[in-house]
């Protein structure tokens, strides 16, 4: 039943967030946006015994909701963009480090981006791809900021594949839609503010957004069960 109220929580916020963004509503934008990640955060404590917490799981959370928070007031000044950026690449880091533990404490010489290291290649072809896409709008400083954090994402991604075969299979295609998710989320933020106006880009960036969030906790909690 806490489940079941839980999920009807998350569409209601998830329509609000939408509607806030579709129609230019601020307020309820301040309002409903960090609700996305109080709603993981609050899930995810729900559905994990206190013993099987993950440090670096809440580390991601955290600065998830601390970036949802600052990229609200990005039009106010440039800096909020910049601080939401580096939250965010907490947020990717400390999700890498989740995604690699269950590989880690295996063998990781069988893992997929070890035995097939190809798969890494797309990452590494659609991270250059991305940011050369962007290079010649950034200023200095920007392009740093953004191959740091670009790297960070994709390699986010890329290890959420490598879980593969170390998890149960729903745990890692939960884990892993939600990666490739974000990784969507993410790029289209970078290509819609340095590279050209996307039609209803909040809409589409909200969207996936929220879908990884959701996916990648309840992969999370998946792989708890799994144990």
């Amino acid at each position: 039943m806490k489940n079941r109220l839980f999920h009807i929580a998350i569409i209601i916020i998830s329509i609000l967030v939408l509607t806030a963004e579709f129609l230019q509503i601020d307020w309820l934008m301040y309002l409903a946006k960090p609700c996305i990640m109080l709603w993981v955060i609050s899930y995810y404590l729900l559905n994990t015994q206190k013993n099987q917490l993950e440090k670096n799981t809440l580390i991601a959370f955290s600065f998830a909701l601390l970036g949802d928070v600052l990229l609200m007031f990005q039009k106010q000044h440039e800096s909020f963009f910049i601080l939401g950026l580096a939250s965010f690449l907490v947020c990717q880091v400390s999700y890498l480090q989740v995604f690699m533990k269950p590989v880690l404490q295996k063998d990781i010489r069988k893992s997929i981006l070890v035995m097939q290291p190809y798969f890494l290649l797309f990452f590494l072809i659609y991270a250059g791809s991305l940011f050369t896409a962007m290079y010649h709008q950034l200023e200095h400083f920007m392009r740093i900021a953004v191959f740091v954090y670009a790297a960070a994402l994709t390699a986010m991604a890329a290890t959420a594949l490598n879980r593969k075969g170390y998890v149960a299979e729903k745990s890692f295609s939960l884990i892993f839609t939600g990666s490739l998710l974000f990784l969507i989320s993410d790029s289209l933020i970078g290509i819609n503010k340095f590279t050209f106006q996307i039609p209803y880009a909040g809409i589409w960036i909200l969207g996936t957004y929220i879908a990884a969030q959701y996916l990648i906790v309840r992969g999370l909690i998946e792989e708890k069960f799994d144990k």
